[in-house]
């Protein structure tokens, strides 16, 4: 399963993200850079992605979790595995596991 978390603000602290995810057991997580507008050296991160188990996805979505709701922006959470992608928007989730779980229970739905 790949898991791809965007921000919508350019602000929000990805590389806390990406340091955040490393700590999931089994998930390989990356930092994704931006690319720079015409005449910018760079702009920062545009995504951090975590190759991982179902199992372990459970725990990369909850640290997500935590992760929005530290955030005072929206945040945009791209799940997706081969064809199949799930999207979801939000901002000062509350429950983790409600999140996680709505989340894997949306991707596991027939497509």
């Amino acid at each position: 399963m790949l898991l791809a978390v965007t921000a919508d603000d350019p602000s929000a602290n990805l590389a806390d993200l990406h340091s955040w995810l490393t700590r999931v057991p089994d998930a390989r997580v990356e930092l994704r850079p931006g690319r720079p507008a015409p005449g910018e050296l760079g702009s920062g991160w545009d995504a951090v992605t975590a190759v991982c188990s179902s199992g372990a996805a459970i725990g990369v979505l909850r640290a997500v979790h935590v992760w929005i709701r530290s955030r005072q922006t929206r945040v945009r959470v791209s799940i997706s595995d081969g064809d199949r992608k799930l999207e979801i928007e939000a901002t000062h989730l509350d429950d983790p596991d409600a999140f996680a779980a709505r989340a894997i229970d949306a991707f596991r739905a027939p497509a």
